[in-house]
């Protein structure tokens, strides 16, 4: 190898060690915000607030896009489990009060 070969490779090494210590931290503050106390939402809104690399929340968002739809068919069941649960303890209801009309009348 040449010398500027080996400089180069010197060069490559480096910036591969830096990105390798840029994406170690980034880690390390996600799992923070994964362990820490506040909801994922409020978190997030705070991310601006506490002047981090904007890498941090746009790493959060490349994921809730790649997993966006599934995201909001879990909201969407959730939704449609409560909806069923409410319908059903009103059919209830409506029952116990024909039951009773039934009976007074």
């Amino acid at each position: 190898m040449t010398l500027d070969e080996l400089n180069k490779l010197k060069s490559d090494a480096q910036k591969d060690e830096s990105r390798s210590r840029s994406h170690k931290a980034l880690q390390d503050r996600l799992a923070g915000i994964r362990n820490g106390d506040k909801p994922l939402m409020a978190a997030y809104g705070d991310l601006n607030s506490w002047g981090d690399d904007p890498e941090i929340k746009a790493s959060i968002e490349r994921v809730i896009n790649e997993h966006g739809a599934d995201l909001l068919r879990i909201a969407e069941m959730r939704q449609e489990a409560i909806s069923r649960s409410c319908a059903a303890s009103a059919r209830q209801k409506q029952a116990a009060l024909a039951e009773f009309m039934g009976d007074a009348a």
